[in-house]
């Protein structure tokens, strides 16, 4: 047997696996027949199938998974369950990770969904995959907290690096406005780049894909406008970092309360915010255009002066208009009289 002081050097060496070996063989007698070249096989074997359980263990501690003993092998494929076996070991292969692909578990209260999820999810870390366990709620939270303290970004590039994240409870109660507003600023990026690009990777919190082409393209180039609607800050900015133009409407005091959205009240109340929207344009140094359609508060109101502020479009609405005909005889009248006198 070697002595000890080879032994620690392989320790040393991070060769764990091929120490435990060498102990072994050092008291069985079928070892110590073997020849060398077969005995320097079994060690370079029990050093990877080691480490292998080590990456397993580790990636298994990190999943954090809610039920840590639950496994592929001991589905229950009760008939009333309805599990497709050839589906579950489909995915149990991993292939779907491999592509970037979702899984949604659906099924009623108490039928199994989050034990199957941890199921997969474990057969996911012994295949080497990175895979981490959340309740949604939890998520939203610590997203909305990362909001506060400045570490959101960071916080969706650790998410983004796991091969599987696993969110249960997901839409178990309505979405919250800042869940809302992280969604909707990855859909309008993951649209724009499959509107216009080939091939498309995408590794966000929201949306996974790998080489995506989608058919047919947007007749608009480079792509249809997108108009960013609300008259809060977050909505101003999505408009000037994700958007095309934004879309503020009025709001008096009372709906704004009711609806939790800023009061605009007033072409001075207006003018401030648009004011905002060119500041902060200025800011992250756009230097496109940026189209603003607002209602007027009133019919009779001039033109002229939103256009001022720097309003493009106007949207009149005729609330006792009933039919297609009579609502193009009013707008055009409308026009003639606001616009056509210019």
């Amino acid at each position: 047997m070697l002595n000890e002081h080879t032994l620690d050097q392989l320790r040393s060496l991070r060769l764990d696996g091929m120490v435990r070996a060498i102990e072994e063989q050092a008291i069985s007698r079928a070892a110590a027949e073997l020849p060398f070249d077969d005995r320097l096989t079994l060690l370079v074997q029990r050093e990877i199938a080691w480490r292998d359980d080590k990456r397993v263990a580790r990636l298994l501690k990190a999943a954090k998974l809610k039920v840590a003993s639950a496994c592929v092998e001991d589905i229950n494929w009760r008939a009333s369950r309805s599990l497709d076996r050839g589906l579950i070991g489909a995915l149990a292969g991993g292939d779907w990770l491999r592509h970037a692909r979702n899984l949604l578990i659906c099924g009623a209260t108490g039928s199994g969904k989050t034990w199957l999820a941890c199921a997969l999810a474990h057969q996911a870390a012994r295949t080497g995959f990175s895979v981490l366990y959340v309740r949604a709620a939890r998520l939203f939270d610590e997203l909305q907290v990362a909001h506060g303290d400045g570490s959101f970004a960071r916080r969706l590039t650790q998410l983004a690096k796991l091969d599987l994240l696993v969110i249960d409870d997901f839409a178990i109660s309505p979405m919250g406005p800042p869940e809302r507003n992280d969604l909707l600023d990855e859909c309008i990026e993951v649209m724009r780049k499959v509107w216009t690009e080939d091939a498309v990777a995408y590794d966000g919190r929201h949306f996974k894909a790998r080489a995506v082409t989608m058919r047919p393209r947007p007749v608009s180039t480079p792509t249809p406008p997108i108009w960013i609607g609300g008259n809060s800050g977050r909505a101003m900015r999505r408009a000037v970092e994700l958007g095309d133009g934004w879309v503020p409407f009025p709001n008096p005091v009372a709906a704004a309360r009711a609806t939790k959205t800023p009061s605009i009240t007033s072409l001075d109340e207006l003018a401030v915010r648009l004011d905002a929207m060119r500041d902060h344009a200025k800011k992250v140094e756009r230097t496109d255009p940026i189209d603003v359609c607002f209602a007027p508060f009133a019919r009779a109101d001039d033109p002229d002066d939103y256009e001022a502020l720097g309003v493009t479009w106007l949207a009149v609405q005729f609330d006792d208009v009933t039919t297609r005909a009579e609502w193009i005889d009013r707008i055009r009248a409308w026009a003639d009289d606001k616009i056509g006198r210019r």
